[in-house]
């Protein structure tokens, strides 16, 4: 793998034998099974740089589109995937067909989970720190939403 990006927290990678040309590897410094480990300055960093690495993938090699895929297990890796039309990736799914009637209460369920989405919250995230804190930083007053939506497993 080549080295892209480092800071304090993460390293992105560029994946020799990935499963796509432009295949990105994110990882945190400290290391992790699951996001749920990490603080989350580290998760926010993590998924920032995700966003950027798409960004650079989607523009600096003409890709049509991105996913991004976070693995968690054995390490946790978030992997930032360019694709072309008949790239061959097998990420495809059957849509489930669901009466209408089945949709409405889904669609309530989901719309009072995402009230904070929307909410104003700081434009410019903070510079990632220099070194990993040996422990977590204060908790903020009630759940930072921001990453509230990143613990919750299948």
């Amino acid at each position: 793998m080549t080295l892209i990006y480092e800071d304090g927290v993460v390293q992105a990678h560029v994946k020799a034998d990935g499963a796509c040309v432009g295949h990105v590897v994110i990882t945190p410094k400290t290391p992790a099974k699951y996001m749920s480990e990490l603080p989350d300055n580290v998760v926010v960093q993590l998924w920032y740089c995700a966003s950027f690495a798409a960004t650079a993938v989607f523009e600096g090699l003409g890709a049509h589109g991105t996913n991004i895929l976070c693995y968690e297990g054995e390490s946790l890796e978030i992997h930032v995937l360019a694709r072309v039309p008949e790239d061959g990736l097998g990420l495809r799914w059957d849509a489930q067909r669901k009466d209408p009637s089945e949709i409405a209460p889904l669609a309530s369920t989901i719309k009072e989970a995402m009230w904070y989405v929307g909410k104003e919250v700081e434009t410019r995230p903070a510079p990632a720190p220099t070194s990993t804190p040996a422990k977590s930083p204060p908790k903020p007053k009630g759940p930072d939403h921001r990453v509230l939506h990143l613990r919750r497993r299948p």
